[in-house]
């Protein structure tokens, strides 16, 4: 199985430099591939069909020669986005054009992102097959191997769960048994990596898989920080699975603590990392409620518990001084008020003058549940 890292989320985007520093510091440690699909990237998704410029392809195709010349591989991704008043043929032709220049930069295979798309309106039966005979006319287009990530993309129950049960069946009856499907789990944000979650149909005639992990990602809570050791992978799945790709935050400074992270498999490791990046007691205190990133905090707390948290946000965030304050600064103030929350639900304590209570978009981002963390899980 090959590992490697994905920078496939939305927020920031990295700078030419960034990236190409980053890349030489995943080839050190030993990981296997660079997949490039930032949803920042007008011209990767919201504006595809605009042609990148010389001096962009000229960064891309430095990527491909950095990991190509150590034997690893690029992976250059497109999220081909069709309008409403598009028509398929138009579509199409769009796309053989950009999949041409794409092709100029010699990336080590090409990915076609579906994922996050509107799904088409009518009867399952005729859309479903519309649209996986649209996608296998776009993956021929390429003469260099060419992966996909489907608008089903995990097992959680869709809207339209007929039009994709339609959608699967007419795609892996038709796709050559060579070609890499990328799957993000049980959910979006899969809390252990479970071979059982995919489609039958593709595990039965199944070529190529990948996981696409969403572990680290901030998508959904962009003020929240995940940085618990990763988990060991079963024999099963390993033997079973082409790619595990790890999906970045587009942080910069995060994401090169996350090479280190991710090849650390207990709390032991974790906390090694956390001594060597100089990270104070008061913020390896707070840590484990940081890990549960994707779950706000609902197990049982009593008001002294509450109180010392509370307390060690703040000094975490103004009091202690450490390289990284500035990174953690948002998820730390972003649980404080989470916690004064809590605080003020549980045991009827207002917010002190002059604090801010979250405003209801921030209330979803902090209790979507995407990762069902245990607290005693947590490192």
């Amino acid at each position: 199985m090959k590992r490697g890292f994905i920078e496939g989320s939305y927020g920031s985007l990295y700078t030419p430099t960034q990236r190409k520093t980053f890349i030489e510091e995943s080839i050190k440690n030993g990981f296997d591939f660079y997949m490039y699909a930032p949803k920042e990237d007008v011209k990767h998704r919201h504006a595809w069909d605009l042609p990148y410029t010389q001096p962009e392809l000229k960064h891309l195709e430095a990527c491909a020669w950095l990991l190509q010349k150590q034997e690893k591989s690029f992976i250059l991704g497109l999220s081909p986005l069709r309008l409403a008043n598009q028509s398929a043929q138009d579509w199409l032709k769009a796309l053989k054009i950009k999949i041409r220049q794409l092709e100029s930069v010699h990336p080590s295979s090409l990915i076609l992102l579906f994922d996050d798309i509107p799904l088409p309106q009518g009867a399952p039966a005729t859309k479903g097959v519309e649209l996986a005979q649209l996608h296998i006319q776009a993956l021929q287009f390429s003469s260099i191997p060419t992966q996909i990530c489907v608008p089903f993309y995990c097992a959680i129950p869709w809207q339209k769960q007929d039009l994709a049960n339609i959608y699967w069946n007419e795609l892996a009856s038709v796709l050559p048994s060579t070609t890499t499907f990328w799957w993000t789990g049980s959910h979006v944000v899969s809390n252990s990596l479970d071979w059982d979650s995919l489609p039958k149909i593709l595990t039965s005639t199944r070529g190529s898989l990948g996981f696409w992990d969403n572990r680290y990602a901030r998508d959904f809570a962009p003020n929240r920080l995940f940085l618990g050791h990763y988990p060991r992978l079963n024999k099963n799945f390993s033997s079973r699975t082409d790619f595990l790709g790890i999906n970045i935050t587009g942080l910069y400074e995060l994401d090169v603590l996350l090479i280190e992270l991710s090849q650390v498999y207990n709390s032991k490791g974790a906390r090694a990392l956390y001594q060597k990046w100089n990270l104070p007691p008061s913020l390896n205190k707070v840590m484990p409620w940081l890990n549960t990133a994707w779950k706000s905090p609902t197990l049982p707390l009593s008001l002294s518990q509450i109180e010392m948290l509370i307390h060690l946000c703040w000094k975490a965030s103004f009091e202690d001084q450490y390289p990284l304050r500035t990174l953690f600064f948002s998820a730390l103030q972003s649980l404080r008020t989470e916690l004064m929350m809590y605080r003020e639900k549980v045991f009827g304590i207002p917010f002190p003058n002059g604090e801010f209570k979250l405003s209801l978009l921030q209330k979803q981002f902090l209790s979507t549940p995407k990762i069902n963390s245990d607290f005693s899980e947590a490192v």
